[in-house]
């Protein structure tokens, strides 16, 4: 039997561009079982846009409209609480889904039962709707010369069992998240967390956006950009020790809660998971907890504790020869 679908969409101010993006998912390929709106306190059209989307709209729209405003992440995060699917896409207010955007990321889950979040490429589109020649994907690679930094909400896919661990969101104490960056750390310390290559929407850039960067560039990054880009990278490697130890003491505080919300859901997970998570989460806990023992040492011994823990694999669970250098110079 097929999953149930839902779309938990936030929107705020989007009457410009929301109507293509409900069109959009009403044309799917494969349509969801829900598309749950939660509205922060707009004062433009979109209110009644989603309003008349839904008296015409081939599933169940429910609509929520908040009292004040209360933020994107927080808002996102309603929108996802209210859901009931168990496969959840999020879902921005400007952009376009290809048409079997929920057909094939679907498919993608259920020949992947252990997975609990995906993010897919998109391509990029002007305020015009001109499209790019590049890809959010591309745009990284060429930047960082990866794609593990593939968080974004509009391509970001999860199963309930992740919502059920990694919400509500967490407190400051654990780091500044936004929505979709703690559900793609989460998913990341529970090491069920995929990238998927293929472009599924067209991401609209315009002067309302976000998020501003070489990253979203119409076009792919010079040779210039990457060299600011990797001056900038080295600029953030340069924390202080105080500012290190803060890391992982915040990274420390999200695995362990995350471990706390995993004990008091086995109920609702199945046991070999719930015994998996538990499993991948402590060692993380262990090696944070070793690295911020460490931080105290002197040069000297930090370098033998360090090294004996690159040897036995404690650097696994984190960026491997990368975190081993950050830990010996800080």
């Amino acid at each position: 039997m097929r999953p149930k679908i839902s779309v938990a969409m936030a929107t705020y101010n989007g009457g410009k561009y929301l109507r293509e993006q409900l069109e959009s998912l009403a044309n799917q390929v494969m349509l969801p079982d829900e598309l749950v709106i939660c509205d922060d306190a707009s004062t433009d059209s979109s209110q009644l846009i989603v309003e008349n989307f839904a008296l015409l709209c081939p599933f169940p729209v429910k609509v929520y409209l908040n009292s004040s405003n209360i933020g994107y992440a927080k808002n996102f995060e309603r929108a996802l609480l209210l859901t009931s699917g168990d496969i959840v896409f999020l879902c921005d207010q400007d952009d376009i889904w290809f048409r079997d955007k929920i057909r094939s990321i679907v498919s993608i889950f259920e020949n992947a039962p252990n997975l609990l979040i995906a993010a897919h490429d998109c391509v990029f589109f002007s305020k015009d709707a001109v499209v790019s020649s590049t890809t959010l994907l591309n745009n990284q690679r060429r930047l960082s010369g990866g794609s593990h930094n593939q968080i974004h909400g509009c391509c970001t896919v999860i199963r309930r069992e992740l919502m059920q661990i990694a919400l509500p969101l967490p407190t400051a104490d654990c780091g500044h998240y936004a929505h979709d960056d703690w559900l793609h750390t989460a998913g990341s310390f529970l090491n069920c967390r995929t990238i998927v290559e293929d472009v599924y929407l067209f991401y609209r850039r315009h002067e309302s956006n976000v998020s501003r960067s070489d990253l979203y560039a119409l076009s792919s990054p010079s040779s210039l950009n990457r060299y600011v880009y990797f001056l900038k990278k080295l600029r953030n490697f340069k924390r202080t020790p105080g500012e290190h130890l803060r890391h992982l003491e915040e990274r420390l505080a999200a695995v362990s809660l995350l471990l706390l919300r995993v004990k008091s859901a086995n109920s609702t997970i199945a046991w070999e998971r719930c015994i998996f998570y538990v499993t991948t989460l402590e060692n993380i806990q262990r090696g944070l907890r070793d690295r911020i023992t460490m931080s105290s040492y002197k040069m000297l011994p930090r370098l033998g504790f360090a090294t004996r823990m690159l040897c036995a694999g404690g650097y696994k669970p984190f960026s491997g020869w990368k975190s081993f250098f950050v830990d010996i110079i800080k």
